[in-house]
């Protein structure tokens, strides 16, 4: 039997043991984390310009003031341009086919290079003619670099970087990234994505480029023939510009991954890993270092809101700060040392650059996604979600605005760059605009609406208090209501909160908050996750009062002095009250039968209606991720038939054709129903079932329900410009992404659901009749599918979207079922024509036994047969 003084020792044995321990976790903990001694983040080098020449210490074109995105090697975002204060030129805006989200690169000519949505690449001169312009096979995200010797690189969301001739756009190379399957199948990893580049382009020492992709590589490709000379894998798609430090030889750059670790080093020549950190949440941003010391720290900003400065040698965090929102721009530094960050929430922030402190913050009403620019004199120029480019003085007092964008797609997310006479820009509208320097505080401009001062803005910034700001479908917000509202459109709002003057974090009082729209009872209230916007959807149609004006009244509560993990925002106390009254004048419509048509029997066309341009400005984090693939989507949908009293669409993904035109995309995943409730010229689309949406040919969203909602004209057979647009997903089944969307603020804390709004634009096309040699269809249920055995076609299996739909005529209701590409299998004989179409039921079935469906059978939009099959 063990003593007394035994136990004692073995007791004292553990204790020592348990502390041990616990100092030697301790001291890992210490040595892991906290950086020791002093670090330069003071800015140290930079570029200088004599006789119009800049002295680059990377092989960029020596006479370009702007020739990569953030400027130069430490990606500052400054040149030493003097910015003139009248050089006599007069500003210019060119217009592409669709939305920039790509920021542009300037030569010494003052020549603009800038990518588009719309697929073509622009040189475009100092005097706003475009030089040259090539046309890619996909969107253009990528920002543009130029090289001593006359060229420029830009990458393409058809996973090719293209070198062309900077004076005739003559391609001399493209180099195409490897798919994700071949990364998936020579690395042993799973990719979630596309292999697009849309990350911006960069340059080594020894001239090879530098290029980010989707697929989880980092290139670099020698500029002479495009042939790939190094690879880094890393854990996420890549559009953090890598940043490089030329006397360590390390890069720095953020990665996508959404759970942690998304900032990282690698040693250049090695492609060795060196430190990987960060939150929760991708990094979009591009790396800033604050010179080439050993000691030198790096900063950049991450979906979770935080803006890091690290160690460059360690990845050891210095400092960090949060702000209300995700931060997508890249930061900028002064000559001085401070770091300038815009955020998604609307505000600039200056930081003390030695421990994080804000100096100085100037608030706008709307996201700014736009990295500042800086020019000699520590001017600041970035552009706002309210289409304007503005400009800074170093203390933060507003200098100027210019209102560039006059549409509702006004969202300036690309990043200025500045040339010797002045600032070039790109945004949502699809448009690149150049602003002479000062050019709004020429006296002449006094009374140029365009041309804003202080006073003009301060006055529009709300006052302290709480504000239910309406916001319109395509992002902008009003206090003031002059556009009509037609009867089928949703609302949303915004909140604002004030206190002494500045914005401060909010969230709506769900409990307190109430909504009373006199003469409407049939309308739903959506609160987002992060509580700071809310939908207002109608059933139906609103009914306006006899003056034919809707009147919406909203009251309750708001928080602040709110607690937050990452993005997930929550407690506080009550901020104020909330009040406020809008009035909406709504349209009489005059009488119309529904215009749209599909085959019955005395009628073979099916009216045709192409979706594209979607724009979701809120949550605020969708544009940040998807923004210009969004704008770069094309639907096609056809009406193939009729379910209780509306008009039965289905729809499929499109591609936009060399002569503008757009067919049906075989590659594309996408197949859904939807439903057409039409009367007297108010078009309203939905699905409340259930549908699954594959963006861009990668990863299925979830939708459980989705509603558009457009007026028609029948005699001019167009819709109105914008229709509200409202999605809500479930995060809970999407993968990878979804645990993640959480702590961003995107998607619920307890249901997982995340509420989008926005809009999207409608055309009708030519009706499309039925398809050639279709042959003959028979079609059968099994347990776990549907089958549509087809013979005597003349129809190739992989030039149509086939699909099959699946209707329950007795309760008027479309069958949710995963009819997207991974549900459904096409089977082809030895000639390659069409021999079956399998439905997979899923796991989620809801059919039951011993009841009748009626089971479309569709070529591309066209319903070649229906039958009605027991199951």
């Amino acid at each position: 039997m063990e003593s007394e003084k035994g136990k004692r020792l073995r007791k004292r044995i553990a204790l020592l043991v348990t502390a041990a321990l616990i100092l030697a976790a301790a001291l890992f903990l210490v040595i892991r984390f906290v950086p020791f001694g002093s670090y330069d983040l003071q800015p140290q080098g930079g570029t200088t310009l004599t006789d119009d020449v800049f002295d680059y210490d990377l092989p960029l074109d020596p006479g370009s003031p702007w020739p990569k995105f953030r400027a130069n090697t430490l990606q500052n975002g400054r040149t030493p341009v003097e910015p003139t204060a009248d050089s006599g030129v007069e500003p210019w805006e060119v217009r592409t086919a669709k939305g920039i989200f790509s920021s542009p690169v300037i030569d010494g000519e003052g020549t603009a290079y800038v990518g588009s949505a719309d697929r073509f690449f622009y040189a475009i001169a100092l005097d706003g003619t475009v030089k040259w312009k090539v046309e890619t096979g996909e969107i253009i995200d990528s920002s543009a670099v130029l090289d001593d010797r006359g060229r420029v690189y830009f990458g393409s969301g058809d996973a090719k970087v293209y070198c062309l001739d900077q004076e005739t756009g003559t391609i001399l190379w493209t180099q195409q990234a490897a798919t994700t399957d071949e990364v998936n199948a020579e690395f042993g990893i799973k990719t979630y994505n596309v292999n697009w580049f849309e990350g911006n382009l960069g340059i080594m020492p020894d001239g090879t480029i530098l290029a980010p992709n989707d697929n989880y590589l980092l290139y670099r490709l020698d500029r002479n023939t495009g042939d790939i000379v190094k690879r880094y894998l890393v854990n996420e798609m890549i559009w953090s510009l890598p940043s490089q430090n030329l006397k360590t030889g390390s890069l720095f750059f953020g990665t996508m991954y959404p759970l942690s670790n998304s900032l990282m080093s690698y040693e250049a020549e090695s492609g060795k890993l060196r430190w990987r950190t960060g939150g929760i949440g991708g990094t979009a941003a591009t790396t800033l270092l604050t010179s080439y010391s050993e000691r030198g720290g790096i900063i950049a900003g991450s979906y979770d809101g935080t803006l890091r400065c690290l160690a460059q040698d360690t990845g050891k965090t210095l400092w960090k700060r949060t702000f209300r929102d995700h931060i997508y721009a890249s930061p900028a530094q002064l000559s001085d040392g401070t770091i300038i960050q815009p955020c998604t929430d609307g505000t600039v922030y200056a930081l003390d650059p030695e421990n994080g402190d804000i100096l100085w913050a100037f608030d706008t009403l709307e996201p700014i996604r736009s990295s500042p620019a800086v020019d000699a004199n520590d001017q600041i120029y970035f552009g706002s979600g309210e289409g304007k480019l503005f400009c800074l003085n170093s203390d933060g007092s507003l200098r100027w605005y210019y209102q560039c964008i006059l549409e509702g797609r006004n969202d300036l997310n690309a990043s200025p760059a500045l040339g010797f006479d002045g600032v070039y820009i790109a945004g949502e509208s699809g448009e690149i605009f150049f602003v002479p320097y000062d050019y709004p505080l020429r006296p002449e401009n006094a009374g140029n609406a365009r041309c804003g001062d202080i006073a003009a803005y301060e006055a529009k910034m709300p006052g302290d208090g709480g504000h239910m700001i309406y916001t319109d479908p395509l992002g902008g917000l009003a206090r003031t209501i002059t556009e009509p509202l037609q009867a089928n459109h949703s609302l949303a709002f915004t909140l604002i909160a004030r206190e002494d003057g500045r914005t401060v974090a909010g969230q709506i009082g769900l409990k307190s908050l109430k909504v009373s729209i006199p003469g409407n009872d049939g309308y739903a209230v959506q609160v987002s996750a992060d509580k700071r916007y809310m939908m207002v959807v109608p059933d139906g149609h609103w009914v306006p009062d006899t003056d034919g004006n809707l009147k919406v009244e909203i009251t309750g509560e708001y928080k602040t002095g709110l607690r937050r993990i990452f993005l997930f925002f929550f407690g506080g106390k009550k901020g104020g009250d909330l009040k406020e009254t809008y009035t909406f004048a709504v349209p009489e419509r005059e009488a119309s039968e529904n215009p749209f048509v599909f085959p019955d029997g005395s009628n073979t066309l099916s009216s045709v209606i192409e979706l594209r341009r979607q724009a979701a400005p809120n949550p605020s984090m969708l544009p940040s991720l998807a923004q210009i693939g969004f704008d770069s989507l094309h639907y096609l949908t056809g009406a193939v038939g009729q379910l209780d009293g509306k008009t039965l669409f289905w729809v499929i993904g499109g591609r936009k054709e060399a002569d503008g035109s757009v067919v049906p995309d075989p590659a594309s995943g996408d197949r859904f129903p939807l439903l057409l409730d039409y009367s007297d010229g108010l078009a309203t689309f939905s699905n409340h079932e259930g549908l699954v949406a594959n963006f861009v040919s990668s990863w299925d969203v979830p939708i459980t329900s989705l509603r558009v909602g457009a007026a028609f004209d029948p005699e001019t057979r167009l819709f109105d410009p914008v229709p509200t647009y409202n999605v809500t997903c479930s995060s809970k089944e999407i993968a990878f992404y979804g645990p993640g969307m959480r702590l961003l603020g995107l998607a619920e804390m307890n249901g997982g659901l995340v509420y989008a709004v926005g809009s999207l634009e409608l055309a009708e096309l030519e009706p499309a009749g039925p398809p050639e040699d279709a042959g003959t269809v028979q079609i059968r249920f099994e347990e776990a599918s549907i089958a549509a055995d087809i013979s005597g076609s003349g129809l190739k299996a992989g030039g149509h979207v086939y699909g099959l739909l699946v209707t329950s005529p007795e309760e008027g209701r479309m069958v949710a079922l995963p009819y997207a590409a991974a549900g459904t299998a096409v089977g082809a004989d030895e000639n390659g024509m069409v021999t079956s179409v399998t439905l997979n039921l899923g796991k989620k079935n809801t059919l039951e036994k011993g009841k009748a469906y009626d089971v479309y059978f569709i070529v591309d939009t066209y319903p070649v047969d229906v039958q009605t099959i027991v199951y």
